[in-house]
């Protein structure tokens, strides 16, 4: 079985060693010597862009806000199991964990529908 993870890893660091720096140059010569006005690429104040960026920020939202109110409804069920301790100390060591996931989960998407602008505006 290890044999089989360690030739899989080979494999995809051999494929990624020659295809990156052949898609990578490619990119360089084609596309670089064809733009005249390096700071026209992506303008965020264009408003073709903003046309773009308010749906793709809408989704983002959208998103988050779902992701992040399903973790704290998850979290709410585990911490009502845990708060009236119906659970085996097994299972209260699982719940546990669940428990921190959750809370986890639910700030890293709730952080994406908060910072959706700023996520829009990486591309700049």
């Amino acid at each position: 079985m290890l044999k089989k993870i360690v030739l899989a890893f080979m494999l995809t660091f051999i494929v990624g060693v020659h295809l990156i720096p052949a898609t990578t140059t490619y990119a360089d010569n084609k596309f670089d010597s064809e733009i005249t006005d390096k700071t026209k690429v992506y303008n965020s104040q264009d408003e073709g862009v903003k046309k773009l960026n308010k749906p793709f920020i809408k989704l983002v939202q959208t998103v988050g806000g779902i992701g992040g109110s399903i973790f704290v409804l998850v979290l709410l069920v585990i911490s009502t199991f845990i708060f009236i301790g119906s659970l085996t100390p097994r299972w209260r060591s699982f719940a546990w964990g669940a428990f921190g996931s959750c809370c986890m989960g639910g700030f890293l998407f709730f952080g994406v529908a908060v910072f959706a602008e700023a996520i829009a505006g990486l591309a700049v």
